[in-house]
């Protein structure tokens, strides 16, 4: 089982990194109003790289010490959205006439596929492992019971709220997506109004504020989301450098060097690097297909290595080690 969970441990970090790497480069990239595609992914996702290598470095702590305030600004910041979101509705309407197309359709999920969907995403969830193993030294269980409280906020009732009002807005980014990417293979998107529409449901909470008009709430958004995907690549290429940077160097029982690389920065930045190039040339394939691809199938990984032997076995021997502790 231990090699198992070491192959989900390795592919999950490298997917949330990747994804987050796209995310973070597709939110830049909108909001500045450049198509995300060809040669300005690779632009927009190396200039994420080169942040992601210095903080990685230099700026762990602060990234650690302003996560709990992104995550709760990002919650907040979120039912706003889908507040104004679903108060200006009657825009849609009014947006497909002035941009000329047609609303597409929209096909909910329905019994089994909900079912799955939801088991799958769960599974998923089990990226939060990682980083507690690598902060378990510096972590309580008061502190991961937060961040799991945190983190079901945001992955459960901020998430379903944010899907809720996008649902209403998909018809319309879909078609907006659809005419955009006509355009441009036809060479004539550039100098339109269609212009950074070509990937409107990359993010679609971006796009929605920018149909909007809500400049304040698209800027706000804009930093706080850029933010929250740096700072979980920061976090979660921490716990590869913890786990693998001690595996370059061989000590003695007593401490004394005895082969592989001495210098601990060293072994780090070597690892750091690694990390991040592997995670570069991943997020090359989008956020939209890393999440539903990966992800969805890492998630059914986890169900069989991580989830059911938890239950199983996990639970059961945690609550008898906490009885014994007792006595």
């Amino acid at each position: 089982m231990e090699i198992l969970f070491e192959i989900f441990y390795i592919v999950i970090i490298l997917a949330a990194v990747a994804a987050a790497v796209a995310g973070a480069g597709e939110v830049l990239a909108n909001f500045l109003g450049v198509p995300y595609v060809g040669a300005m992914k690779v632009v927009f996702n190396l200039l994420i790289v080169a942040l992601l290598v210095i903080l990685s470095i230099f700026g762990v702590k602060l990234v650690a010490a302003a996560s709990t305030v992104l995550s709760v600004a990002i919650m907040v910041i979120t039912g706003i959205i889908v507040v104004v979101g679903l108060l200006k509705l009657g825009m849609v309407n009014d947006l497909t006439a002035k941009f000329g197309v047609d609303l597409a359709d929209y096909t909910p999920q329905t019994g089994f596929s909900i079912f799955r969907a939801t088991l799958v995403y769960c599974a998923f969830q089990c990226v939060s492992i990682p980083p507690m193993i690598a902060a378990s030294n510096e972590m309580n269980v008061k502190g991961t019971n937060r961040a799991c409280f945190l983190g079901w906020l945001m992955n459960g009732i901020a998430l379903s709220l944010s899907a809720f009002m996008l649902s209403k807005w998909y018809p319309l980014l879909a078609a907006l997506k659809a005419k955009a990417t006509a355009m441009a293979e036809a060479g004539t998107l550039e100098g339109s109004d269609l212009v950074g529409f070509a990937n409107a449901t990359g993010i679609p909470n971006q796009t929605v504020l920018t149909l909007i008009g809500v400049k304040i709430l698209l800027v706000i958004f804009s930093v706080l989301l850029f933010c929250a995907f740096v700072s979980t690549c920061v976090t979660l290429i921490f716990t590869m450098v913890q786990r693998f940077a001690p595996k370059l160097a061989k000590f003695s029982s007593e401490g004394e060097f005895i082969a592989g690389i001495q210098n601990e920065t060293l072994r780090r930045v070597i690892v750091a690097i690694i990390a991040i190039a592997l995670c570069f040339s991943i997020s090359l394939l989008g956020l939209t297909t890393i999440t539903t691809k990966v992800y969805g199938y890492d998630g059914y990984y986890a169900l069989i290595v991580v989830v059911l032997p938890a239950l199983i076995w996990g639970i059961p021997k945690n609550k008898k080690l906490e009885a014994q502790q007792k006595k």
